[in-house]
């Protein structure tokens, strides 16, 4: 206290800093509240997708052989089963991307049509170090996996040398999700011609189509009426193609960026099929705007706008012989809280970018209204008003920043650092302790 018993700027400052502590509770539930509600939002996206169709990673066609070989030392008879690649994959699809709702909240769905062109040449065993057994040929089965079966909106069909092959859905022990279909391979001569094989598959899905490149030489193409693409994978497309209207993305990947053979036995797979499974390339079909992780990003600076603010209040009381009550210090300090409750709200309903604009001033309002009273005069409450809406703008611009958000965010906090250390430069530190805010004034 000073001597005329009022508070002094130390006894003041040490309550601004209680109370800037407290006020990180309810920033803390805020922020608690951003992250139930985007789990909500994925469990209706998941909702949605149990209906329509999940994320669907397409994989195949490929070929499981059974090996037989004579009795071991033991006397036991050998089985196994070779798995066969195709040497030249093509794949052209064409997805339509449509918006559903769930209440309040959308996910991405889609309807794509994929035609799908594979080549199979007889392997050659001995080079490759799998001639433990002799090849059923005419017992092979032929595959094609999905990331969820459900999304089927016809039964495919798969077509080689004239004949028709309808799959149906048998788990293996590559993918869970799978449909296979049995065929004899004309490879018991020792040159034989290639299998062609096409495939046309009616799929459904939701947030995400991808790909695996099973080929030693495979391409995709991919033709979407979506204009928010998300390219994601371990290969990106050569020179996508993004317009209103959609985009076109094409992939071509050889056999030497895959990491994995051609061939091997199901018995020693689980390299190949952890290398395969990393291959995998396509489109995040994502919304056009992710509010609850600007919402989030909004937050983090929770602190930084209660402290400036509560400062700009000192200052008018350091320069104009007021007294601001922590009571009315603690009102505004909830009111800048409000406003990220307010944000995600109106984000749900009307978009991130209206949110902002409606919440912030919202907040700019109620804050300068108030300190018009608060401060004395609506002069002050003018220049609090000003202030409070260029952080709001500021903070604005660094949440549309991605790469430059950390060099956008230092710099301003520089500059505000740098304005607080101008309009302070005259403050006697040293008499921090003996000010009183109603007797002594202070130049600022």
């Amino acid at each position: 206290m000073s001597r005329s018993g009022k508070p002094s700027i130390a006894v003041k400052l040490g309550t601004i800093a209680l109370l800037v502590g407290f006020l990180m509770l309810p920033m803390l539930m805020i922020r608690s509240l951003v992250k139930e509600r985007q789990e909500r939002a994925e469990s209706a996206a998941a909702e949605v997708g149990n209906t329509w169709g999940g994320p669907q990673n397409v994989a195949g066609p490929f070929l499981r052989v059974p090996v037989h070989g004579p009795a071991n030392a033991d006397g036991a008879f050998y089985k196994n089963h070779l798995i066969l690649l195709p040497d030249n994959l093509e794949v052209k699809s064409t997805v339509d991307a449509v918006q559903r709702r769930r209440g309040i909240f959308e996910t991405v769905v889609y309807a794509a049509d994929i035609e799908i062109r594979a080549t199979f040449k007889k392997p050659d065993l001995e080079r490759s170090g799998l001639a433990v057994g002799v090849p059923q040929w005419n017992a092979a089965e032929v595959f094609i996996a999905t990331g969820d079966l459900r999304g089927f909106r016809e039964t495919p069909r798969i077509v080689w040398q004239n004949n028709i092959l309808e799959l149906e859905p048998l788990p293996n022990d590559l993918f869970s999700d799978s449909l296979a279909g049995r065929l004899e391979l004309p490879f018991d001569s020792e040159e034989p011609e290639p299998v062609e094989l096409q495939a046309h598959l009616a799929l459904d899905g939701s947030n995400e189509l991808s790909f695996l490149p099973l080929g030693r030489d495979t391409s995709v193409q991919m033709t979407s009426s979506w204009k928010n693409p998300s390219f994601q994978g371990a290969f990106l497309p050569d020179s996508p193609e993004i317009r209103e209207d959609g985009f076109n993305a094409s992939w071509s990947v050889p056999y030497i960026a895959r990491g994995y053979p051609q061939a091997w036995l199901e018995e020693a797979e689980s390299e190949a099929v952890g290398a395969m499974m990393k291959s995998s390339f396509g489109v995040d079909y994502l919304m056009p705007v992710d509010f609850y992780q600007k919402s989030e990003r909004c937050a983090k600076y929770a602190l930084l706008f209660i402290v400036m603010t509560f400062v700009t209040f000192l200052l008018f009381e350091l320069a104009n012989n007021i007294n601001v009550h922590p009571m009315q210090y603690l009102l505004v300090g909830f009111a800048l809280c409000l406003f990220y409750q307010l944000l995600l709200a109106f984000s749900e309903h009307v978009g991130f970018t209206n949110a902002y604009l409606v919440a912030s001033a919202a907040t700019v309002l109620l804050i300068s209204v108030y300190s018009s009273a608060v401060l004395k005069t609506r002069q002050r409450a003018l220049i609090l008003a000003i202030a409070l809406a260029v952080m709001y703008g500021v903070l604005f611009f660094l949440v549309q920043l991605a790469s430059y958000a950390l060099l956008g965010g230092s710099v301003v906090l520089f500059l505000m650092l740098a304005a607080f250390m101008f309009l302070t430069r005259n403050l006697n530190w040293e008499k921090l302790g003996d000010v009183d805010l109603t007797e002594d004034r202070v130049t600022v």
